[in-house]
C-alpha cells in the first residue's frame, strides 16, 4: 500500500512496519507509532535524524580509511553499511553479531567493523573509490551518514620522495656498517703490524746478543 502526503512517501506492509523511501534533511523529527488491540496497546517514539551532509575521504591506494559512525551507542543498534547500493557489512549489537555480506567479493577479508559500528577498509584500490552509507536503527533513533572516498594512485614524485627517504635511511645504516667494517679491519691491520715489528726487534736484539757473546768468547 502507498501513501502520499504532500511530499512524502512510504510504504507498510503486513508486519506494521514503515519504510521511507527516498527521506531527506526536511523530514528528520520524531516518528510514532499507536499499536492497539486486543491485548495489547503500545505507543512508541522513534526519533530520525537525516544529513545532506557528506563526509569526504581522500586516501591513496594501498593505504586504508576508517569510516566513523560518531553517534550514541543503543543497546538494540542495526548497524548496516552499504557501498553505493549494495549492502557490505552490518552489526546486530542485540546478538553481538557481526556479518560481512559482500555478493561480488571486492572486499572479500578487507573489512572490519568495531563495536562502535565504525569502518575499517584495508588495501584500498581505485575501484573501491564511491559512495558509502551507514543506517543505524534502534529502538530509539534513526540515523543515516553518508562518505564519499576517493582513492588515488600516488604520483611518481611522491613515490620517489618516499622511495628516496627510504633510499637515505638504508645508505645511512649502510655507511655506518661499512664505516665500522674498515675500522675494525684497519685495527686488525695495524695488530699484525705491530706484531711483526716486536717480533723482528726481538730477533734482532737476540742476534746482538748473540754477537757480542761470539765475540766475547773469541777473546
Amino acid at each position: 500500500m502507498e501513501e502520499s502526503k504532500g511530499s512524502f512517501k512510504g510504504q507498510r506492509n503486513s508486519t506494521g512496519h514503515l519504510n521511507i523511501t527516498n527521506i531527506r534533511r526536511d523530514q528528520s523529527g520524531e516518528y510514532e507509532v499507536n499499536i492497539n488491540g486486543r491485548s495489547l496497546m503500545l505507543r512508541r517514539t522513534f526519533r530520525i535524524n537525516v544529513t545532506d551532509e557528506m563526509q569526504t575521504e581522500s586516501v591513496m591506494e594501498g593505504e586504508f580509511v576508517i569510516l566513523h559512525t560518531n553517534t550514541e551507542k543503543q543497546a538494540d543498534d542495526v548497524i548496516k553499511w552499504k557501498f553505493e547500493d549494495t549492502l557490505i557489512a552490518q552489526f546486530n549489537r542485540t546478538a553481538n553479531n557481526f556479518s560481512y555480506d559482500d555478493p561480488n567479493g571486492r572486499f572479500r577479508e578487507r573489512l572490519t567493523l568495531d563495536r562502535g559500528g565504525s569502518l575499517t577498509i584495508r588495501k584500498l584500490n581505485t575501484e573501491d573509490s564511491g559512495h558509502y552509507g551507514v543506517n543505524i536503527t534502534s529502538s530509539k533513533h534513526i540515523i543515516h551518514k553518508r562518505f564519499n572516498v576517493t582513492v588515488t594512485v600516488p604520483s611518481l614524485r611522491s613515490q620517489l620522495e618516499t622511495n628516496g627517504s627510504g633510499l637515505l635511511v638504508v645508505g645511512f645504516f649502510l655507511g655506518i656498517i661499512v664505516t665500522v667494517v674498515i675500522i675494525g679491519v684497519s685495527f686488525m691491520v695495524y695488530k699484525r703490524c705491530s706484531r711483526g715489528l716486536n717480533k723482528n726487534k726481538k730477533n734482532e736484539a737476540s742476534e746482538h746478543l748473540n754477537q757480542q757473546s761470539s765475540n766475547t768468547n773469541s777473546i
